[in-house]
């Protein structure tokens, strides 16, 4: 999943291979309802599908401006392979958080992937300069710390709705973008931004009335 997302990220604009991923709530939840036999309620589904829209209007407004004839189509395919693997890791991420606490979810994983990646190693990796070190350290911390949360979510919600809220990352890879990169926010951006953050709180909202409903007939 890695190793396809960062290998096509070098051939597709940022923006277009974010939107690129918003694929894997969708395929998420028809894997949930098959492999785990989760219920996908109607309005989940709704929401997934007009943020799915959001991230459709994104893509129109990078087409307009000459993005989309940037990317080639290796990249595309690569993005999109790496987000059908990641709806499948999503599956498999709520049965994990089923059986062990966060903290193991995510120490298995990274030894793992560490061990995978060392076989490796003796023909591809490259001793990063000193500079380069801190940025590196970083970005492990920042993952080792996203895997933990996602092994406490997923342990404590539906696939289906979690899936979903995926969405809203798309907000802030803009914000960040825009703060650290200095890259400009179109309005297709914005618009596409504000229906997939409308769509994810249309998500929760629902699932909060339905849980304190069903605590009150309790």
């Amino acid at each position: 999943m890695a190793l396809l997302f960062f290998w096509g990220l070098a051939r597709v604009p940022m923006a277009q291979a974010i939107s690129l991923t918003y694929i894997s709530p969708i395929l998420a939840l028809l894997l949930a309802a098959v492999t785990l036999g989760e219920r996908v309620g109607r309005r989940v589904v709704v929401a997934s599908v007009v943020a799915l829209g959001g991230v459709g209007i994104v893509m129109i407004g990078h087409g307009r401006e000459g993005a989309a004839g940037a990317a080639s189509l290796t990249g595309v395919a690569a993005v999109l392979g790496s987000a059908l693997l990641y709806a499948v890791n999503l599956v498999i991420a709520r049965v994990q958080a089923q059986a062990a606490r966060p903290g193991e979810i995510a120490f298995f994983q990274a030894l793992v992937v560490t061990a995978t990646l060392a076989l490796a190693a003796p023909w591809l990796a490259v001793v990063p300069d000193a500079a380069t070190w801190p940025r590196l350290l970083l970005a492990a911390g920042l993952a080792t710390a996203s895997l933990w949360l996602l092994g406490w979510a997923y342990a404590h919600g539906d696939t289906g709705f979690l899936a979903t809220t995926e969405y809203s990352s798309f907000v802030y890879a803009a914000g960040l973008g825009y703060l650290v990169f200095g890259e400009r926010v179109s309005a297709f951006t914005a618009c596409g931004a504000g229906v997939i953050v409308v769509a994810c709180l249309y998500a929760a909202r629902r699932r909060d009335i339905a849980q304190t409903s069903m605590e009150a007939a309790a």
